[in-house]
């Protein structure tokens, strides 16, 4: 991943002293380098074609489909790599909050085990050998995040929004439905694949346009990339945690209702904090509350079915 932003800002800076290099020769030196190029850009086109297959080749053997969604995405690291990952992420939270780490002693960690161990319990063929970890800092945040090998990392600031332990069991669901279906894997591929991608047209970008042209013509490239593709993508996930998350908290046997009325809730709470304000819908990482509550009522009857199931397994 180092590599490969390097290997962007190469493009960027041999861009620019390129170009720089070119307007510094004479018109006859100029016309000497583009008989030059004639002669030999089949070579060049032929290599510029040789990459893109590469990288197409690369993206295509590397395609696995998900266990749970049977959907097919790209994963570039393998497993080892993938702990290494969130392992390497966990820490730097944990430093960078470790000034605000709650005691272990706090009744929010009882809490938080006897809802995990209930998550745990209840899709014991998924978590079976996972042995959690969890971290509560205080930040008046309300969320929560996961980590692959069972680290739970908890911002105190859920307790202010949550009503019950149903609604806290989602937001937990959730967050490991991420590591589930290998989210965070998914998105760092993806990541490296288009910095591969866009490191030709970035230089072709700074040596074609000067200085400021080429600044704004890459920041606007970054802004419509995201808007089209990255938060769109991002929401997409965030969607299919939600749906994991929610069948994994039907298996835990909690009021449904609850998680319903925990996207209620999260609205009220960017209401009053004047979140909603500032947000603007085309820039969001994440679904709007209501349209997430909307979706998971739709997915209520099914849900509905697996609580029915668990309930059955506990009372045979």
């Amino acid at each position: 991943m180092m590599a490969c932003s390097a290997i962007q800002f190469g493009a960027v800076v041999s861009g620019f002293y390129g170009r720089r290099w070119w307007l510094s020769l004479t018109p006859e030196k100029q016309e000497e380098h583009k008989r030059w190029y004639q002669e030999r850009r089949n070579i060049f086109y032929g290599s510029l074609s040789a990459f893109y297959l590469t990288l197409l080749s690369y993206y295509l053997t590397h395609l696995e489909k998900d266990p749970i969604e049977k959907r097919r995405r790209f994963i570039m690291f393998s497993k080892d790599e993938q702990a290494a990952l969130g392992h390497t992420i966990f820490k730097a939270l944990l430093e960078k909050y470790k000034n605000e780490l709650i005691p272990a002693s706090d009744p929010m960690y009882a809490r938080l085990r006897t809802v995990i161990n209930n998550i745990g319990r209840a899709n014991k063929n998924i978590f079976e050998r996972t042995e959690w970890t969890v971290n509560v800092v205080n930040v008046s945040l309300p969320n929560a995040m996961v980590f692959s090998g069972g680290n739970v990392f908890v911002f105190s600031g859920i307790f202010d929004v949550i009503q019950n332990d149903d609604q806290l069991t989602f937001i937990l669901a959730h967050e490991m439905s991420h590591v589930l279906l290998l989210h965070m894997a998914e998105l760092f591929s993806h990541k490296v694949l288009e910095e591969m991608m866009y490191a030709v047209p970035l230089f072709l970008v700074w040596a074609i346009f000067s200085r400021w042209t080429a600044l704004m013509l890459q920041l606007g490239s970054v802004f419509l990339h995201n808007i089209l593709v990255t938060y769109p993508y991002k929401r997409r996930l965030e969607t299919e945690a939600d749906k994991v998350g929610f069948q994994l908290s039907a298996r835990s046997c909690i009021d449904l209702r609850e998680v319903l009325l925990f996207w209620e809730l999260m609205d009220k709470y960017e209401e009053l904090t004047k979140v909603k304000d500032y947000v603007i819908p085309a820039l969001m990482t994440h679904p709007d509350h209501i349209s997430r509550q909307r979706k998971l009522t739709c997915q209520l009857p099914e849900a509905l079915k697996l609580r029915d199931q668990a309930e059955s397994k506990i009372a045979g």
